[in-house]
């Protein structure tokens, strides 16, 4: 359990890198004065996506790596438990990508959305899971737990912290004879991954939103505006 803390805690904190460059460019004017030179907006956000993905798979790795030199059966024993581990980590490198994309939006400071990120991923990726993972351990909260375990899926960090604590614990369940889930089962990762699978493209069209408002007319939630002729 402790290596799955160790691995829960620096995740949560990637994301809030994220919204700070976000924040500083928009604050500073600087994303407006590329907009105005010519800059397509398409572009800047895939830009944007493309370079936050490849930093954070190269943590992803590096972190793979690590389990290999001190061979975490856990997370590499197998290749159900290796692909469980992948899957958890690029969706969430993705889903927690537009989550502080849309968070951006909301912060006029670099310095309080960075912080503000941080603490709201530290809170839900790791002490909401420990909270939840001691509910289920007592008899009469287990089903609020169960009920509050899928609220909270609808936060990256709780899914990814949530993945890693159940992968951690697995093994000595199997041999316990608690469970016979495998790694990639829907009580194991197999929920968390779903839920991020689904929550990715919500967080991308909300956050995207912002610049395009368009999306919303294609949608059909809301009217574009009239024009002068229409008016009259």
């Amino acid at each position: 359990i402790s290596i799955a803390i160790n691995i829960m805690l620096p995740f949560c904190f990637i994301p809030a890198n994220y919204v700070a460059f976000l924040v500083k460019e928009r604050v500073s004017k600087s994303k407006h004065v590329q907009v105005v030179s010519g800059v397509n907006l398409t572009a800047y956000w895939l830009s944007n996506f493309c370079w936050d993905l490849v930093a954070f798979m190269m943590s992803t790795f590096l972190s793979i790596i690590v389990f290999f030199m001190f061979d975490r059966t856990e997370y590499i024993g197998s290749m159900e438990a290796f692909m469980a581990v992948v899957l958890l980590f690029f969706f969430y490198g993705i889903t927690a990508i537009f989550a502080a994309y849309l968070a951006s939006f909301y912060f006029q400071k670099a310095t309080t959305g960075q912080n503000t990120v941080l603490m709201g991923n530290y809170m839900s990726g790791f002490v909401l899971v420990i909270v939840i993972g001691i509910l289920q351990i007592i008899e009469s909260t287990k089903d609020v737990a169960k009920v509050l375990r899928f609220f909270f899926r609808i936060i990256p960090a709780f899914c990814l912290g949530d993945g890693i604590l159940a992968l951690s614990q697995l093994p000595s369940n199997r041999n316990m004879g608690i469970t016979s889930d495998t790694p990639l089962s829907m009580d194991v990762v197999g929920w968390d991954i779903l839920f991020m699978s689904i929550m990715f493209p919500v967080y991308a069209v909300l956050a995207m939103s912002h610049d395009f408002p368009q999306i919303w007319y294609k949608l059909g939630i809301k009217s574009p505006p009239a024009t002068d002729g229409e008016s009259s």
